[in-house]
């Protein structure tokens, strides 16, 4: 059944982000790349851009020349010479497959007859899919995306630890929410690392799709890094599976991390997670349960509403029961409004050292200026007070270490 149709839109009101990085509306919260790969591109003058795509935003806003991301409903992008897209005569749009909504009722019905036999409830039509259960995309082109992003994400992890690779041998490393497949954390199992991935709704094996791209995670670990051990991932290829000689496997929420043991892992990390967790006290208490004495923390967390990125706290204006309602009825797809110096706090009191907290984007300060007249007015939310050098971080990156004890 051919259920997607090529569909190209101009990109409008683009507007300077940071660096060279410039931003523009999709109004397509699907095409993000926050939980997965995304397969929309970007083109100039009718031509991709070289990307490569799906990356950090710093790289954009660092390195630009046609580095793109599709995140939530917004897409980050650069011009390939790292020009102002606004004036530089060029015509830049979207290109994206779209789902043809009369065919999309038999997937659906697919589905939810797998969830029920995963005992996964499904109360009411209104909630969402979890993206890791959805159907893949096996198509070379796809995978080779997929294959791209994972080795980007794990070599990201990596450059992040105190001595690389280094880092590696031995040690026992989480990483939460890992996405469609499990290869950035694989990709670390190649340099001796024994790993283990978590998610409250960790992507099962498809046997349509995974063997395909491990075997590709394979090759290019081969050509890249020959000398790495890459038994872990012959393991999964010739079981059909994950061995947990190769990878841990826990589908358990954050609050939770059920089956982990106390204090058995020594490099905990995660992307795009925090911002969307119900109680992330309880959360953070659980990455502390587990954490070994010494143990490092590395995560990336955006703090700004999700349903409108240039206008980032404007859900810091909802009264505190109806915000707690809708956050529920959306799975915390809009964040959960915590800012940077409350998790702060959270880690300092649970048992971690923050040992430094990178911002990677602030709030305007003209948007600041007309928010807070608002927010100072905005009865029956907890951050009507919240003085304005709290409000400017938006997103950034915690560097933890657990404690000794003494």
């Amino acid at each position: 059944m051919n259920i997607r149709k090529l569909i190209h839109r101009r990109l409008n009101d683009i507007q300077h982000e940071q660096g060279y990085a410039y931003i523009a509306s999709t109004n397509m919260p699907l095409l993000s790349s926050h939980q997965f790969p995304s397969h929309a591109r970007v083109l100039e003058d009718g031509v991709p851009l070289s990307g490569p795509d799906n990356v950090l935003h710093d790289d954009i806003r660092q390195i630009g020349g046609g580095r793109y991301s599709f995140w939530h409903d917004k897409v980050y992008f650069s011009a390939s010479d790292n020009t102002d897209p606004r004036n530089n005569n060029r015509k830049y749009e979207m290109e994206y497959r779209y789902i043809d909504g009369s065919k999309v009722f038999v997937l659906l019905k697919r589905l939810r007859n797998r969830f029920r036999k995963l005992n996964i409830q499904k109360e009411s039509s209104d909630k969402n899919v979890p993206v890791n259960f959805g159907e893949r995309d096996t198509s070379p082109e796809s995978l080779q995306r997929d294959l791209e992003y994972a080795v980007q994400i794990g070599l990201n992890f990596i450059k992040r630890l105190p001595d690389g690779v280094k880092s590696l041998p031995g040690k026992a490393v989480l990483e939460i929410g890992p996405g469609i497949n499990f290869g950035s954390t694989l990709l670390m199992a190649t340099f001796g690392a024994k790993v283990m991935v978590s998610d409250l709704y960790l992507s099962p094996w498809k046997a349509e799709y995974h063997p395909k791209f491990y075997a590709l995670l394979r090759s290019w670990v081969k050509e890249n890094y020959p000398q790495t051990d890459i038994s872990p991932i012959d393991r999964i290829l010739d079981s059909g599976g994950y061995p947990p000689e190769s990878i841990g496997c826990y589908s358990t929420p954050l609050e939770e991390l059920a089956g982990i043991m106390d204090e058995s892992v020594d490099i905990i990390l995660s992307n795009a997670v925090f911002e969307h967790l119900a109680n992330p006290e309880q959360a953070f208490r659980q990455l502390a349960r587990v954490s070994k004495p010494g143990a490092l923390g590395y995560h990336q967390v955006d703090f700004r509403d999700h349903n409108n990125f240039s206008r980032p706290l404007e859900y810091l204006l909802i009264a505190d029961e109806a915000f707690s309602i809708e956050f529920k009825q959306t799975h915390g797809e809009r964040g959960n409004r915590y800012r940077p110096h409350e998790y702060w706090e959270f880690f300092e009191e649970i048992g971690f050292e923050v040992q430094r907290f990178v911002p990677s984007s602030f709030a305007d300060d003209s948007y600041l200026a007309d928010l807070l007249p608002r927010l100072r007015s905005a009865n029956g939310s907890k951050y009507k007070d919240a003085p304005i050098d709290e409000l400017k971080q938006i997103s950034g990156l915690f560097c933890l270490k657990k404690r000794s004890k003494r």
